[in-house]
């Protein structure tokens, strides 16, 4: 698969994309007047806006304005959004995915773009963390390097887990680069726990979940992994019925999917990533170049339960876990 000119995987975060707008290259748009205006482009659906909001009134800029165009799963749709965004124009694009965020490049290289993505580097949409250059910064999580911590929670959390299972959503989602990385990840790491390992792509169609992750539930002490993407985290009611449906222990990157009814999650907070695209977004209203801002990878990481999901599946949460989970549901 070529992530450049597919749907691919959208996985992750971290789908590339070339699509282009006709003309964007070549032209500046003439500036609006008024409060400042984001526009947000999402591989996924619509945000909730209240912490960035507070975010960005700590920061100076109590009145702003957001049209955010969410692709819903829906790849084909970001190259018309990121066109939309910026012919209003937008001051800044916050963009969230890889795929989102080359189509607000190639829709413009001289509005500022504050991205969210798996990995900048591997999806070049960077050459230097250090110094991006360019219209382009913002924060990329490399979410592969945590797939064994959260496979040896797993064997902790769940000790009859005998097989891991990986999901993400095609197609061709063991195409992608960060995907590849990502399954060698955590094949390594049930290889060391002694545990079997298999990859299944689901479908993109979410009301196939129930039939496919079902079928995983024939084999005795599975469990299941999952490559973040912003279409899985939209889809995570979806996931944690089907999950907890067929008696599946299953382990996610966002506390989202935990709240939803996950079992546990083991990653950076949402919170976390939207209180840095604020701080990004602050300082180019403030008059920073986005290619002088270096590219932000998280150090701190969230250990979140569900312990009403733990009890469905009679699964005894060790003390020496409880006491470090930075948050417990129910």
């Amino acid at each position: 698969m070529n992530r450049r000119d597919t749907l691919g995987a959208f996985l992750g975060c971290a789908w590339g994309s070339s699509i282009c707008v006709d003309g964007a290259l070549a032209s500046t748009p003439v500036k609006r007047r008024g409060p400042p205006l984001i526009g947000r482009l999402s591989e996924g659906g619509p945000a909730d806006y209240t912490i960035f909001r507070d975010a960005m009134r700590r920061l100076g800029h109590p009145d702003l304005a957001i049209e955010e165009r969410p692709a819903r799963g829906d790849a084909t749709k970001l190259a018309a959004f990121a066109a939309e965004l910026v012919a209003l124009p937008v001051d800044v694009v916050w963009t969230t995915g890889t795929i989102a965020t080359q189509a607000a490049q190639d829709a413009s290289r001289t509005i500022p773009i504050v991205m969210v993505a798996a990995d900048a580097l591997r999806g070049g949409l960077v050459d230097n963390l250090a110094h991006p250059g360019g219209n382009l910064t913002g924060l990329t999580l490399v979410g592969t390097e945590l797939a064994a911590k959260r496979l040896e929670l797993m064997r902790r959390l769940y000790p009859g887990v005998r097989r891991v299972v990986a999901l993400a959503h095609g197609p061709g989602a063991a195409t992608v680069p960060i995907v590849i990385d990502w399954l060698q990840r955590s094949q390594a790491a049930a290889d060391a726990l002694r545990l079997a390992f298999s990859f299944v792509e689901l479908s993109p169609q979410p009301a196939d979940w129930d039939r496919e992750i079902g079928a995983l539930a024939v084999a005795p002490g599975t469990a299941l992994t999952l490559m973040e993407s912003p279409f899985l985290l939209q889809q995570r009611a979806v996931l944690a019925e089907v999950a907890l449906k067929h008696r599946l222990p299953s382990v996610y990157a966002f506390q989202e999917h935990v709240q939803a009814g996950g079992l546990f999650s083991y990653g950076v907070t949402n919170r976390y990533i939207t209180e840095r695209v604020a701080y990004y977004t602050s300082r180019i209203l403030n008059g920073a170049k986005p290619g002088e801002l270096p590219v932000e990878q998280p150090t701190k990481y969230e250990l979140a339960i569900n312990r009403q999901t733990a009890l469905a599946l009679g699964l005894s949460i060790p003390r020496s876990i409880l006491v470090g989970a930075d948050l417990l549901i129910g």
